[in-house]
């Protein structure tokens, strides 16, 4: 209890010591003023002209550095302490002055002699003033003096010659005149003139009337002061003020004596000088009026700065600015927050009072803006200035204001506001108001820091006399409180226990006091326990915590102990303070409800309102792998995965926020890792004082419900994407008993509906033209169903649907029964089989066909064993249809095809391409025969080959007819040689008959030539066949083609006349000229007969009238490679039956005469030479192009 009331008293210590704190800062504050101050040395510092401040006993006090450069001293401080009438050369002129200044208090201009260091006099004007203070007692002087020795020597004429004065005149600025007294003209100098802005002889010209250029306010000063001096005969020394030829007036020093005289002794004439004072006079005025200012702000600070009540500040304040610029308004505010409240107003204006400015919200008026802004503001006119919205000043009359801010450590603390009503230029003396603001603040600060003391001073009392109270309080509360209470030492020996401590373990006080705590150790803590508490306290921090002690009489109980160091000011525990709250019934009951919880088999956790766990049962610390031990203190976030713990943690802060109880479903990680869903229900409560504590939960495990409705919203999920995907296959239907539908999935679309909702509720029949049959059918079926019959039967349904299309179903229905069996509604699903009918249709149609076919069909799988013959199959080979199936087609192979045949096939048809070509097979008899064969793969949905399809003609006959052809064409090659020789060699003898005419020769000659040609055309056919087996050697030359054409025309030209064709030539885009040739690699008797047969097949297919175009082109790649093309044109376009086996031998259509060799005679001539040959056809344009690409050098390919 003692230490409790000596805290009491070092606290009242630190309150008081705060209130020191709080006047060393009203001494700072009082800075303020110094800071005035400053601004006035630096004007006295800055000033051309001598001032000086003296004590009451003459001694200067402060000096500016002119006034030290003028006596000659090295600085100011050589001044200060010296007394002022050592500078006098008289000292009688110094009581004489002193004199006049104690009469008047103020003297001016009065011309003075002193002494420099050096002792020399000089002359001097000096303008001083008394100071005195409040009671009238002498402070002082303070004075500024001029020196004059510059203007005494301009006067004395006397003084040095002529030339030195017309210098100091030029130097000096100033002008001569000289005034005639008997007819008032006036003459002056041309400085004169220029110093008021005249031409050198404009103001003579004036005459007697240059006394109009005289300031009305100074023209009879002038004649009275003239009139005197010319009487006394002393000189006239006059300052007044002359208007410029602008029309400005400024201020002259006139001096002057009367320099010639009547006989009866009036003056005639009068000279002098005049000499432009205007800025000193300006600057004077100034300085003077600075001056003032300086002395009336420094009366000002010392009063305000020891003034301790607010009023008093206020009224000095206004006063002051009222003395010196009387304005018709000057008001001060003091600010608050973000308003100012008016301290004072002086006005002259009968409009305002002081509720006019009661009170000005910042930014609403100059003031206040000036004061939000911490910068000064000035309007000349503020009825037209649109920051001030306020409109008092304006209504009132007011025209020109200033706002200064009142500023204390940067911060505002009120507002100096003027006001006038004529226009004013306030920011002319920005530097006096700123420093009244200033002064004004340090009063400001001054007053309201003396007001906070005595509100605290007051403040301290009462706290001590309510500390004083509580501490009797405390006192009686520790005396009667219901915890234990312990004070021991540092070295903790008891030194007071309350009364409960006493009743709680059995000890007496006298028991207790001395003893170490420790009598009560029970043993049941260990000494990590203990040592963990002196750590705590020892660092100075508060240790709390459950304790198990033991009573004398033996008996254990708990204690919920806090245990506290007291630290003196220097840091050092003095003693340590237990209070201990018994809560042995409170731990039994949580041995009751640990005992509870542990029998729940669910896992339950509890938290405080922190977040941390206080308690977990049994259940809850095999499902999560932890012990309650490892819990307690903890957070979500120390025990759970942070995705996990995030959402606890949002979901406990709602409940804290919202009360009652709440339930969620989450993810939680069980023991092993085990992530599991999980349902959370919590609840707070709430402490003795009904505020919220803490909360308790549950945690439900519902991983194997969660896998259930997961599996059955994926079950869900499928069969609707199931159905979704399959409404273009299927229908998924459900009806009442009564055949209303129930329920119907998309692929309703196939009875020609948009949407389920068009059918639900009407009866199946309705929703389609069933057949008759098919409707009944299932009608019988159904009702076989509504009865019981688990008996389901597939229904193939025919109907016409919605938009009038046949479709066919085939429908799979089902009874939906209830608990007791009884069949409640139909379901079931209906398959769109229009297609496969229709597929199995056409397919019944095409194995019949297939069995009627006369070539034969062969169906393999992919490994090439047979799954199916047609009968012409089986009357080709002589094998049965049962023969045939699972066998391999090479059953039928004959051996007189190399392996290759069948590789190149088999490569083919694997590849997925189709196979064509003629092949010779052995039949079951073992003789052979000739196939023309197609084998195409046939492949199934995933793109693989499944099967291979053979379509095979028997060409036998045909190979016979043309071996017989080729046999007749070698014997007629042969026998046809020998008499051929003998005919051309006839044509030879007769041309050596002279007796034969011209023509008789030309016609010989045609006989020979034809001959040969018929012996090269006899040749050809053997190198032709030659050519067929691959044995003809190409033996290339250059050859003229365009000259073969031109020869080949001209043969033709009978069958051409005959059908009336045209044949054009054409080369290189262009009419060939008869120079042209075209030179190619050819051998010409094979190129001839390739031209000829070509020309010929032309001229056979083009209709009469026609013509027949032949180009000739040519393609360089480089100079030495190329492609040359001859194509050649005709009207007619080749027939569909032929265009695939144009250049086949014998293949031929639509001409008598036609035997299918033309065009492949000369593809096997193009073939030959390594030429391209092709053709193309066009019934739109009904034109034929027959194309040659030769290459331009034997060694490019084309």
């Amino acid at each position: 209890m003692t230490q409790r009331t000596t805290m009491t008293n070092q606290e009242l210590l630190a309150e008081l010591q705060d209130l020191r704190r709080q006047v060393q800062e009203l001494e700072k504050d009082m800075a303020v003023q110094a800071e005035s101050e400053k601004t006035y040395r630096s004007a006295i510092e800055n000033i051309p002209d001598i001032y000086y401040r003296t004590d009451a006993e003459g001694v200067i006090i402060l000096a500016s550095p002119s006034a030290a450069d003028f006596f000659g001293f090295d600085c100011v401080d050589e001044l200060i302490g010296r007394k002022v009438e050592d500078f006098y050369h008289s000292p009688e002129d110094r009581q004489a002055f002193l004199a006049k200044l104690a009469e008047k208090g103020v003297v001016r201009d009065e011309e003075v002699t002193l002494k420099l260091r050096d002792g020399s006099p000089v002359r001097v004007a000096t303008t001083s003033t008394l100071q005195r203070d409040e009671s009238g007692r002498v402070l002082g002087v303070e004075g500024v003096a001029r020196d004059i020795r510059v203007r005494e020597q301009a006067e004395d004429p006397g003084q040095g010659n002529k030339s030195l004065l017309e210098l100091a005149l030029d130097a000096s600025g100033t002008g001569v005149w000289d005034w005639d007294l008997t007819d008032g003209g006036m003459s002056f100098c041309p400085r004169c003139s220029a110093m008021l802005g005249y031409a050198p002889d404009e103001l003579n010209a004036l005459g007697d009337a240059w006394d109009s250029l005289l300031h009305p306010d100074d023209f009879a000063r002038v004649k009275a002061l003239a009139g005197a001096h010319t009487g006394q005969g002393r000189p006239l020394e006059i300052e007044v003020r002359m208007r410029t030829k602008a029309g400005q007036w400024r201020w002259v020093l006139a001096r002057g004596k009367a320099v010639a005289w009547e006989d009866g002794g009036e003056p005639q004439r009068m000279a002098g000088v005049l000499e432009d004072i205007h800025d000193k006079r300006v600057g004077r005025e100034r300085m003077e009026a600075r001056f003032e200012e300086l002395q009336a702000l420094g009366s000002l600070s010392t009063g305000v700065a020891l003034s301790t009540s607010m009023d008093d500040v206020v009224n000095a304040v206004l006063d002051n600015v009222v003395e010196f610029l009387a304005p018709d308004l000057a008001v001060l505010f003091i600010g608050r927050e973000e308003s100012m409240e008016l301290a004072g107003a002086r006005t002259t204006l009968p409009t305002l009072d002081n509720d006019t400015f009661h009170q000005r919200k910042l930014g609403d008026c100059l003031c206040s803006m000036a004061a939000q802004s911490t910068s000064p503001m000035f309007s000349l006119n503020v009825r037209h200035d649109p920051r001030c919205e306020a409109g008092e000043c304006k209504l009132s009359g007011i025209s020109s204001v200033a706002c200064l801010p009142m500023l204390s450590r940067g911060k505002v603390i009120g507002g100096l506001g003027l006001g006038s009503e004529r226009e004013r230029d306030f920011s002319a003396r920005e530097p006096y108001l700123q420093s009244l603001a200033a002064v004004a603040s340090t009063g400001v600060v001054n007053a309201l820091l003396h007001q906070d003391a005595l509100r605290h001073a007051k403040s301290l009392e009462a706290e001590v006399a309510a500390r004083t109270e509580a501490l009797t309080k405390f006192r009686n509360a520790v005396e009667h409180s219901s915890a234990s209470i312990v004070i021991t030492d540092p070295q903790g020996c008891i030194e007071y226990v309350n009364p409960y401590f006493t009743k709680l373990t059995g000890y007496t006080l006298d028991e207790a006091l001395g003893q170490n705590p420790r009598i009560l150790k029970s043993g049941d803590h260990d000494p990590a326990f203990y040592r963990d508490m002196w750590s705590t306290i020892l660092a100075k921090e508060t240790w709390r915590g459950e304790i198990r002690n033991r009573r004398k009489d033996g008996a254990l109980y708990w204690e919920d102990a806090t245990i506290s160091p007291l630290v003196d000011p220097d840091g050092k525990i003095t003693n340590f303070v237990a209070v201990k709250e018994d809560i042995t019934a409170r731990k039994e009951q949580e041995a009751f409800l640990r005992t509870l919880l542990d029998a729940i088999p669910i896992p339950v956790f509890s938290k405080d309102r922190l977040g941390r766990y206080l308690d977990v049962n049994r259940a809850f610390e095999d499902f999560f792998g932890v012990t309650r031990g490892e819990m307690a203190g903890k957070t979500v976030f120390d025990m759970h995965p942070r995705n996990f713990a995030q959402v606890y943690y949002a979901k406990d802060e709602e409940l804290f926020q919202r009360g009652g109880m709440q339930q969620y479903e989450s993810k939680a990680r069980a023991a092993k890792g085990r992530v599991c869903h999980m349902i959370f229900n919590k609840a707070v409560f709430s402490n003795a004082q009904g505020e919220v504590a803490g909360l308790i939960g549950t945690v439900l495990d519902i991983t194997e419900r969660k896998a259930m409705e997961d599996a059955l919203m994926e079950s869900t999920e499928r069969f609707t994407n199931l159905a979704d995907k399959l409404k273009d296959r299927m229908i998924f239907y459900s009806h009442g008993l009564d055949g209303k539908l129930l329920d119907i999935s998309g692929g309703v679309r196939l009875l020609g509906y948009d949407f389920p909702e068009q059918v639900l509720g009407k009866h199946w029949r309705d929703i389609a033209q069933w057949s008759e049959v098919c409707a009944a059918k299932a009608e019988n079926v159904l009702a076989g169903l509504g009865e019981g019959k688990d008996e389901p039967v597939p229904l193939d349904m025919a109907c016409l649907d919605n938009a009038g299309n046949h479709r066919e179903l085939l429908l799979y229905p089902f009874a939906v029964k209830d608990a007791s069996g009884a069949p409640v509604r139909i379901e079931g699903v209906a398959i769109d089989v229009t297609e496969q009918k229709d597929r199995e249709r056409e397919m019944r149609l095409l194995t019949r066909a297939m069995d009627n076919a006369t070539v034969s069909v062969v169906i393999t799988d992919a490994h090439a064993a047979i799954t199916y013959v047609n009968p012409q199959f089986t009357r080709s080979t002589g094998y049965t249809r049962e023969e045939a199936l699972g066998n391999n087609p090479n059953v039928l192979r004959s051996g007189m095809h190399e392996d290759e045949f069948y590789a190149d096939m088999w490569r083919t048809i694997s590849q997925g391409e189709t196979w064509q070509g003629e092949i010779i097979n052995k039949r079951k008899d073992e003789s052979t025969f000739w196939e023309w064969a197609t084998i195409s793969p046939v492949r199934d949905e995933t793109g693989a080959i499944a099967h291979f399809v053979a379509v095979k003609e028997d060409i036998t006959a045909r190979k016979e007819l043309e071996r017989l052809k080729e046999d007749v064409d070698r014997i007629m090659r042969h026998d046809l040689k020998t008499p051929l020789n003998a005919v051309i060699g006839l044509p030879t003898l007769l041309v050596e008959d002279e007796n034969l005419t011209k023509d008789q020769l030309e016609m010989v000659r045609i006989i020979e030539d034809s001959g040969r040609k018929m012996l090269g055309m006899i040749d050809l056919s053997l190198d032709m066949f030659h050519m067929e087996t691959g044995n003809y050697i190409y033996r290339p030359a250059q050859v003229d083609a365009l000259a073969v054409l031109r020869q080949l025309g001209e043969e033709n030209r009978a069958r051409l006349q005959g059908k009336d064709l045209g044949l054009r030539l054409r080369f290189q885009d262009r009419e060939a000229a008869p120079e042209d040739s075209f030179w190619v690699w050819a051998e010409e008797r094979l190129l001839y007969p390739l031209l000829g047969n070509v020309m010929t097949n032309a001229i056979e297919a083009s209709p009469p009238g026609g013509r027949i175009t032949v180009s000739f082109e040519e393609q360089v790649r480089s100079p030495d490679s190329g492609v040359q093309n001859i194509t050649v044109a005709n009207q007619g376009a080749v027939p569909q039956v032929i265009r695939k086996h144009f250049f086949q031998k014998y293949k031929t259509h639509g001409k008598s005469e036609g035997t299918g060799l033309g065009t492949y005679s000369a593809k096997l001539l193009a073939d030959a030479m390594n030429y391209v040959m092709s053709m193309e056809t066009s019934d739109n344009e009904d034109m034929t192009w027959i194309s040659l690409c030769l290459p331009k050098d034997l060694k490019t390919p084309v």
